[in-house]
């Protein structure tokens, strides 16, 4: 019985760690390896045009002010723009002004950026 109970544990344990990877893969990272994505450049048009000039997340408002780098990246840093704008894609709500979706290949630049660090580039 004390076999048996060691070897269905050690079979647990072989397939836990077989099933857990650490390193990002799949169709978006590949595409990340040939995207250079700039804040400067292409991040910050993204944001321009979907959160801040639409009247949303600018100076005093209270989901941050993405006006700048630094109040971008202090989300970013969060997790919080993450969540929000690529995991669940409910930013920009449909009930504001300007675009009511972020589009796949805005999607993929926001998630490059992110995956390279958020740099002020």
């Amino acid at each position: 019985m004390y076999r048996i109970s060691l070897l269905i544990l050690l079979a647990f344990f072989i397939v836990l760690l077989s099933c857990s990877d650490n390193e990002p893969d799949g169709p978006m990272m590949d595409e990340c390896a040939s995207t250079n994505a700039s804040f400067e450049n292409d991040v910050a048009p993204i944001i321009n045009a979907s959160c801040a000039l639409s009247g949303c997340h600018v100076s005093g408002f209270a989901s941050g002010d993405f006006t700048s780098y630094s109040g971008v990246k202090d989300r970013v840093d969060s997790g919080r723009f993450e969540a929000r704008a690529i995991v669940a894609m409910d930013m920009p709500p449909s009930n504001t002004p300007g675009p009511m979706s972020l589009s796949v290949d805005q999607l993929k630049v926001l998630t490059c950026w992110i995956a390279a660090g958020a740099k002020n580039n």
